[in-house]
C-alpha cells in the first residue's frame, strides 16, 4: 500500500496508518540497527574512532546508534503524522531552498508538535556532491537532549518502492539477491540524518569536500520533480525541509485538514500502539481581491509582474523574531498588462579591455596585457577610412618616401616602444586614439596605433590627392562641358 494510487483524505489516512505500522515493526528489529551502523559508517563512525581509543570509540558508536534508533523508533511509534499534499511539494521545496538559518535561535515551539512524521507522496529529491540521488518521502523529527544542550533529531527516509528514485531502483536489485533481508526491511530507508538545537544558534552547514572525477556518479532524476543538491542550499537539507514544513504549515497559506479513518485502520493501528491521528496539509483557497484599507495607497502599479517566493522576518508582540515564507505570485491590478521575460544564459568566454579591468595605469606601467585581436584592429582601421591591418606577417614593398617626422607624442600614456620608432604627428595620433575611444569605450594599444599610423602614410604616399570616395552603385556626377561626350 502506498501513496500513488490514494487522492482522498481517507486514502491518505489509511496509507499513513499501514506505513507507520510497518515502520514501527522495522525500528524495533535488529536489522534497522545494522543498517544505521553501516549508514553512519562513512561518516560518524571515523569522526569518533578519532576522538577516543579503540575500545572508547566502540562503547560511542554503540551508545549512539542505539540513541540514534530509540529516538526514531519514537518518532514512528508515538509521533504525530502529517501528509503533504502533492500541490504544496513544491512550495515547501522552493522555501527549503531559500532557506537560511545560520545564526537564528529557535524556539521549543517552533515544531508543531514534539515528534512527528511528515509523508511526501511526492517526494523530493536531493542530490549529493558526488552526484547520487535519493528521494526524500518522509521526515521525522525527535526532541533529543545531550551535554551541549537540547535539539532535535531530524532524519530523512527514502521510499523504497519508488519508481522514479534511482537509488532505490539500486537497492531493489540488491534486495532481489536476498530474500530473506528484503522481507525484514520496512518501506522506508535512512537516506539522512541531522540537527537542530533548540535555544541555541543554529552553526552554518559545511563546505562540501572535494569530489575527484572517479568518485562522480551522477544520476538522472525524473521530469517534473523537486531537485535540491547540496551546492545550492544555504542550510542543510534535511533541516531546511523540515523547518520550512514547520512554519508554512502554520501559515494562513496553508491548511491542516483532519483526515477522516475507517474503523479497520483504527483497529490495526490500536493493536499495533500506534498515534494514529493523521492531518493532510493542503495548500488553502485565497479569495483573488482582499479588502483594502481606509486610507489612500502610497503608490499604484500599472503593470503586473511574479514576485519569485521569498522568507520574511517578522517580530511578534514578545519581541522574538520570525519567518513566514511568502509564496511565488503576480503582483499589480487586475487587467494590466503583465510583464514577463525569458532568461537567457549565455555561455562564453569573453577577453576583457585592460582599460576596463585595471585602468589607463595598466598602459602607463607597461602592462603585457594583451589588447585586442587583430580582427578588432582591423575593423577599427575600416571605421577611420584606413587600410587594415594585413591577415599574414607580409615584408612591406613599398616604403614611405615622405620626409621623416620630428617626434611628436604628447600622450603620456602611450609609452610603447613600437609608437616610438615611428614619430607621427600628434594630431594624427589623436585623432586615432580618440575614435578608438569613441567605438570601443577603452585606451586604444600601442601596436595598434603603429600600424594604423603606417597604414597612413603608405596610403597617403601612394595617392597624394585621393579623390571622395563614391559608394558602389551610384553614377558618376562630374559635370561635363555641354557637348562634350564623358565617355571620350
Amino acid at each position: 500500500m502506498t501513496f500513488h494510487t490514494e487522492t482522498t483524505l481517507a486514502g491518505y489516512a489509511r496509507t499513513a496508518v499501514h506505513l507507520k505500522t510497518r515502520m514501527a515493526e522495522y525500528t524495533i528489529g535488529a536489522v534497522a540497527l545494522d543498517y544505521l551502523r553501516a549508514s553512519l559508517a562513512s561518516n560518524v563512525v571515523p569522526a569518533l574512532r578519532e576522538q577516543y581509543e579503540p575500545t572508547d570509540a566502540t562503547d560511542a558508536v554503540d551508545k549512539l546508534v542505539d540513541a540514534i534508533g530509540r529516538a526514531t523508533r519514537a518518532a514512528w511509534i508515538d509521533g504525530e503524522t502529517f501528509v503533504l499534499a502533492p500541490a504544496m511539494t513544491a512550495i515547501v521545496a522552493a522555501a527549503a531552498e531559500a532557506l537560511d538559518l545560520t545564526g537564528d535561535l529557535l524556539t521549543a515551539d517552533a515544531a508543531p508538535c514534539d515528534g512527528g512524521v511528515l509523508f511526501l507522496p511526492e517526494p523530493i529529491y536531493h542530490r549529493r556532491p558526488t552526484g547520487t540521488v535519493a528521494g526524500i518521502g518522509a521526515i521525522t523529527w525527535t526532541p533529543c537532549s545531550a551535554p551541549s544542550g537540547r535539539f532535535w533529531l531530524i532524519c530523512a527516509w527514502s521510499p523504497r518502492d519508488d519508481p522514479d528514485d534511482p537509488n532505490a531502483a539500486e537497492i531493489r536489485r540488491d534486495l532481489a539477491r536476498n530474500p530473506t533481508l528484503r522481507s525484514s526491511l520496512g518501506p522506508y530507508l535512512l537516506a539522512d540524518l541531522n540537527y537542530l538545537p533548540i535555544a541555541q544558534p543554529v552553526a552554518a552547514p559545511p563546505a562540501p569536500e572535494p569530489v575527484d572525477d572517479a568518485s562522480l556518479d551522477w544520476q538522472s532524476t525524473p521530469d517534473g520533480r523537486y531537485v535540491i543538491t547540496d551546492t545550492t542550499a544555504r542550510s542543510h537539507v534535511v533541516a531546511a525541509i523540515a523547518y520550512a514544513f514547520w512554519r508554512i504549515q502554520a501559515q494562513p497559506i496553508a491548511v491542516a485538514a483532519p483526515a477522516p479513518l475507517d474503523r479497520a485502520a483504527r483497529r490495526r493501528a490500536a493493536r499495533a500502539a500506534i498515534v494514529h491521528t493523521t492531518r493532510v496539509v493542503m495548500l488553502r483557497r485565497t479569495s483573488p481581491v482582499a479588502d483594502r484599507g481606509d486610507g489612500e495607497a502610497k503608490w499604484h502599479y500599472r503593470v503586473r509582474f511574479v514576485v519569485r517566493g521569498h522568507w520574511r522576518r517578522l517580530v511578534d508582540k514578545h519581541g522574538q523574531s520570525y519567518r513566514i515564507w511568502i509564496n511565488a505570485h503576480i503582483k499589480g491590478p487586475d487587467g494590466a498588462p503583465l510583464l514577463h521575460g525569458e532568461k537567457v544564459a549565455i555561455l562564453a568566454n569573453p577577453t576583457p579591455c585592460p582599460a576596463r579591468t585595471r585602468g589607463r595605469a595598466a598602459h602607463r606601467t607597461g602592462s603585457t596585457t594583451p589588447g585586442p585581436t587583430a580582427s578588432q584592429r582591423r575593423c577599427a582601421a575600416h571605421r577611420l577610412g584606413d587600410t587594415p591591418e594585413p591577415r599574414t606577417h607580409t615584408t612591406r614593398t613599398h616604403a614611405p618616401t615622405h620626409r621623416r617626422r620630428e617626434p611628436a607624442v604628447t600622450d603620456p600614456a602611450i609609452t610603447d616602444q613600437a609608437t616610438t620608432d615611428h614619430d607621427y604627428p600628434s594630431e594624427l595620433t589623436d585623432v586615432l586614439a580618440a575614435t578608438w575611444r569613441q567605438r570601443l569605450g577603452c585606451e586604444p594599444p600601442a601596436d595598434w596605433l603603429a600600424h594604423a599610423g603606417a597604414a597612413v602614410d603608405t596610403r597617403t604616399a601612394a595617392d597624394p590627392h585621393p579623390q571622395p570616395r563614391r559608394p558602389p552603385g551610384r553614377p558618376d556626377r562630374t559635370e561635363h562641358p555641354a557637348g562634350t561626350d564623358p565617355a571620350a
